[in-house]
């Protein structure tokens, strides 16, 4: 299931990527947000048995921060309404520490760190990251500057 959404993200994605909004993605805005809310709130519990599993919730929530930054700054006229919704929805995944260092979950990381620094430019949010930078560093930087345990398999494997 997670699979066949991120497939429908994708699309979106390289949808939005066009210079013009297209009137399909303009007239579903409120159930394309529904979507992306529920891909950010939901842990899919019942779903995670398998690391492969993990990683396409990964990459399906980085996809919806992709998603939003290209409505939010590039289509923000039509998304003027839900900028907040999702700034804090976003921001959950750091303060809730739903993002881990690891290489699954690096797609997630770029795209926040993205979104994020998208967003210190913009007065609105400015503050509120100054002020948090220290959480940022915590959760996304630090942890993912370090040696895992996965880069050291790798390296034992294959040594360069």
């Amino acid at each position: 299931m997670i699979s066949m959404v991120n497939s429908v993200l994708h699309i979106f994605e390289s949808i939005l990527s066009q210079e013009e909004l297209p009137d399909f993605y303009e007239e579903n805005l409120d159930q394309i947000s529904q979507v992306c809310t529920f891909i950010l709130d939901n842990d899919f519990t019942q779903l995670q048995v398998s690391p492969k599993e993990q990683e396409c919730l990964y990459k399906a929530r980085a996809k919806v921060v992709r998603v939003v930054s290209l409505y939010q700054f590039k289509f923000s006229e039509y998304f003027e309404s839900k900028q907040d919704e999702f700034f804090q929805k976003i921001w959950e995944q750091i303060a809730n520490q739903k993002v881990i260092a690891s290489r699954e979950c690096e797609r997630m990381i770029f795209a926040i760190v993205k979104y994020m620094g998208d967003c210190a430019s913009l007065s609105k949010y400015k503050d509120f990251i100054g002020q948090n930078l220290q959480t940022l560093f915590q959760v996304l930087v630090l942890p993912n500057i370090s040696i895992t345990e996965q880069d050291l398999e790798e390296y034992e494997c294959e040594p360069a």
